[in-house]
């Protein structure tokens, strides 16, 4: 079993069926394997890899780099009255526009991640985001 992140509870969207953070426990390994998949979801929507890098100092894709996301989650969620940094970064897989990265457009990160990945498969790709640090 992978690194788990606890205190933080994520909840189905009512009437959605889709998935949104508001707290709960995620599985980091298995976040990383969902990140590194070519397509993720019910609508095989491009993974996470696809676009955004890890690796610091690497030149970014279509998407900013993610290194050292953690970081700036951390910094952030406080700022932006969220929860907490997992909060934070749910937000940024399934609201993309609410809060862009300087220097990308809006509309680039498909939009259908809240409601094509399971609420686990969202706590298990946050909990791997909160360790890149």
């Amino acid at each position: 079993m992978g690194m788990r992140i606890s205190g933080w509870v994520v909840a189905a969207v009512i009437g959605g069926g889709g998935a949104v953070a508001c707290g709960g426990s995620g599985d980091a390994t298995h976040g990383k394997t969902l990140f590194n998949q070519p397509t993720i979801g019910t609508n095989k929507a491009g993974g996470c890899s696809t676009c955004h890098t890890v690796t610091p100092g690497a030149s970014t894709l279509l998407g900013p780099s993610l290194a050292g996301i953690e970081t700036k989650a951390t910094n952030e969620y406080k700022a932006k009255s969220k929860a907490s940094a997992e909060a934070w970064l749910s937000d940024a897989i399934t609201k993309p526009n609410e809060e862009l990265a300087p220097g990308y457009a809006a509309d680039i990160m498909p939009h259908n991640y809240a409601t094509d990945l399971t609420v686990s498969d969202l706590a298990d790709l946050t909990a791997y985001l909160a360790t890149l640090k």
